[in-house]
């Protein structure tokens, strides 16, 4: 049964979301109507009960929920269904107030208040907003792609009012809006650019007019040398398009984005980061494997910026990522102290224990102690890329260990993937380093000499 819309909305509210709904439903200012009582009575009905009310795909809509709400009455015929409507009305009123409220649009509600003072006349007050406006954008220490598009928008407004009030001195802002228009532009479309171009690396997407002006269009010619958000997407569309890339066009990329990680907002130098990152690793899976000490440099600026953190703990599959990298690289030492420092600061939804003890196993077989790897290594694990990396590195323990059970565990594993259908996918370079053994029927495996190793 599809889940209806007012259940899958209250499923999403967090628990100060119960409170203050509450609260918003008990004004009259904003819950008005016929069903005002209702929408209240409904809401809090499911508040006391929820979450398990929640857990029914029919559970606010039967004559049980109609009885909690009014006790003893006949149900009525499509009441349930006008009360849930309005008051998804409402909660969406609600969500919209409090994102309004972030600080991130900070800026669009200071220029709708400035309009709103335009609009009713009162000029030296909107006169004093845009100053006060204009000061808080000069004091923004990073810029951003929306920071941008922000500044064109103030010019924009600025520029109209001006020209309605002298009409002949339109001038003096039209340059200044014009300038600001073509700066975000040109960022923007280059980070759309280079978006294309990268996953026109992963997959071939079809041809396509729009895309394909991504990487031709010059809108904001040789103007902006020293824009951060303009030179620095600029090198690395540079770099995507070249058939050959070199080492010194990574590096000459991240001295540049070290010169300006102060003059960057956070978001911006992640994505910018990523781009690198992704691309190294793309270019060691098809071309050459010396490309990952890129990556490994790469990521080693980013754990001393902490760039590649989210509260302190970084991602299953930027461990991996760099466990691999490091590894290709033999900085054992350097690699063995990452591990240990990220011990229980690996996202992986309870499951950390479980990857940090994999990347252990990974770097203990890497090193030659075989036996220490195959005991270190968890039975399963949540997370299914580290799943399947784990049975592949148990795979490589028992052939290395010339052990009897090897090809035990890779009948195993062919029989786990065959019950999968074909619908596991693992990256790529995580299917490197692995053996591929003929088929044995006696446990004389090793001594018979019926197995080769591979990539």
């Amino acid at each position: 049964m599809k889940k209806s819309q007012i259940v899958a909305l209250l499923q999403t509210l967090q628990t100060e979301d119960w409170e203050e709904i509450s609260l918003f439903l008990e004004s009259e200012f904003h819950n008005r109507g016929s069903l005002r009582r209702d929408v209240l009575l409904y809401f809090n009905t499911v508040k006391s009960h929820q979450p398990g009310i929640l857990e029914a795909e029919d559970s606010l809509s039967n004559p049980d929920f109609f009885e909690l709400m009014y006790p003893g009455k006949p149900m009525v015929s499509g009441k349930l269904d006008k009360i849930a409507s309005e008051l998804k009305k409402q909660i969406r009123t609600y969500l919209i107030f409090k994102h309004q409220e972030q600080e991130e649009e900070q800026f669009r509600q200071s220029l709708h208040w400035a309009v709103i003072l335009r609009t009713r006349g009162l000029e030296n007050q909107y006169d004093l907003q845009i100053e006060r406006m204009e000061r808080q954008m000069k004091e923004i220490p990073q810029v951003s792609l929306e920071e941008m598009w922000n500044r064109f928008v103030l010019e924009k407004e600025k520029y109209y009012w001006n020209g309605s009030k002298n009409p002949g001195k339109t001038e003096e802002n039209l340059i200044p809006m014009v300038e600001s228009f073509w700066e975000s532009v040109e960022a923007e479309r280059l980070d759309l650019a280079n978006r294309y171009l990268l996953r026109q690396i992963f997959v071939q997407i079809p041809p396509n007019a729009a895309l394909d002006k991504l990487s031709t269009l010059k809108t904001y010619p040789e103007a902006l040398p020293d824009h951060p958000l303009i030179r620095v997407p600029a090198l690395i569309f540079d770099l995507f398009s070249k058939p050959e890339p070199r080492a010194e066009d990574f590096y000459q990329l991240l001295d540049l984005l070290k010169q300006n990680e102060h003059r960057i907002s956070k978001p911006d130098l992640m994505m910018h980061y990523s781009y690198l990152r992704s691309y190294c690793a793309i270019l060691s899976d098809k071309i050459d494997l010396s490309f990952q000490k890129i990556l490994l440099d790469i990521y080693k600026e980013n754990l001393r910026t902490g760039i590649v953190y989210y509260e302190n703990m970084v991602t299953a599959n930027t461990c991996l990522s760099i466990n691999l990298a490091s590894n290709f690289t033999k900085e054992h030492e350097w690699l063995l102290e990452f591990i240990q420092q990220h011990r229980g600061r690996i996202i992986g939804e309870d499951n950390e224990e479980a990857l940090y003890r994999i990347n252990l196993a990974n770097f203990l077989f890497e090193t030659g102690q075989f036996e220490q790897s195959l005991e270190t290594l968890p039975a399963t694990c949540k997370n299914i890329i580290y799943y399947l990396f784990a049975r592949r590195l148990e795979i490589k323990n028992y052939y290395e260990l010339h052990s009897e059970l090897l090809p035990y565990k890779i009948d195993a594993f062919k029989v786990y993937l065959r019950r999968s259908g074909g619908k596991i996918f693992t990256p790529k370079p995580l299917r490197t380093k692995f053996i591929f053994c003929k088929p044995a029927p006696t446990t004389d495996f090793f001594r018979t000499g019926r197995y080769q190793k591979g990539r």
